[in-house]
């Protein structure tokens, strides 16, 4: 592995272990993210985080407004994005359909109160 290679692998290391540090103590958004790396997430990062989700996809079920409140909505629409560019497209049926689902539940929620 040449050196900066290292030195990127173990950049998106420590920014991982930062959001799951993060995500243990409350949502970590996008912008706050950007806010403190000062960068859009790698897609060393975005990969991680790709399994990461799915992993937890797996063991959860498919509780869609759990899973996307708990990763929050602008991160999910960055993983289909992420996972359209690397061509993963089974992955990105789950990351559409749970967009679809938790905006489905969300207007629901809403508009029992109208």
């Amino acid at each position: 592995m040449e050196h900066n290679e290292e030195n990127e692998s173990n950049d998106s290391n420590r920014k991982l272990a930062t959001m799951n540090y993060m995500e243990a103590m409350g949502n970590l958004s996008m912008d706050d993210y950007v806010r403190i790396y000062g960068e859009l997430p790698s897609h060393t990062v975005l990969k991680r985080m790709t399994q990461e989700f799915i992993k937890s996809y797996h063991t959860l079920g498919v509780d869609s407004l759990h899973l996307v409140d708990g990763y929050g909505l602008d991160w999910i629409e960055s993983l289909l994005t992420y996972n359209e560019e690397v061509e993963e497209y089974e992955l990105c049926t789950i990351f559409r359909d749970l967009i679809i689902e938790y905006e489905n539940a969300t207007i629901e929620y809403i508009g029992g109160f109208g």
